[in-house]
């Protein structure tokens, strides 16, 4: 047999081990973390009033109406739907009266 066969053999069911071998709640939170969404209508079904960067956002839009998810993670991977650039995805909106 060729070593160099048996070798990367070795290597790959090794990985296959590893991956297989991680916890499931651990990897379904870590899917669901990977989302980005297409528009804002795709994201405000999970985030039903938007998502924020960070507890110190600051809106420059109308008012929010609803309370924000902060969660950096979400927020960054779908910074350009935050058209304004304060800190915020998405975000439900009312009119100032």
């Amino acid at each position: 047999m060729n070593v160099r066969k048996i070798t990367a053999a070795l290597v790959a069911g090794g990985l296959l081990v590893a991956v297989l071998a991680v916890p499931s709640g651990s990897a379904s939170a870590t899917a669901a973390d990977r989302t980005r969404y297409r528009n804002c209508a795709a994201l405000n079904v999970e985030y039903a009033d938007g998502v924020a960067k960070s507890s110190n956002w600051r809106n420059r839009g109308r008012a929010i109406s609803g309370t924000l998810v902060v969660d950096r993670g979400v927020y960054t991977r779908n910074q350009r739907l935050d058209r304004d650039r304060d800190g915020i995805v998405c975000e439900n909106t009312t009119p100032v009266g």
